[in-house]
């Protein structure tokens, strides 16, 4: 599952971008600060931009 191996945060070593694209309601939020979360807990820091 895509979300999993996004957690796993090997996405900030390969220095790469998320896009969450979606209709309101769909949990983007969600996922973007759960991931934000993972990649704290992993010491690997993190940051979000909403636009």
């Amino acid at each position: 599952m895509l979300v999993l191996e996004l957690a796993r945060c090997e996405y900030i070593l390969r220095r790469e971008n998320i896009i969450a694209l979606g209709n309101s309601g769909t949990g983007k939020t969600h996922i973007a600060l759960s991931l934000g979360l993972a990649a704290c807990q992993k010491r690997m820091g993190g940051r979000a931009r909403a636009s």
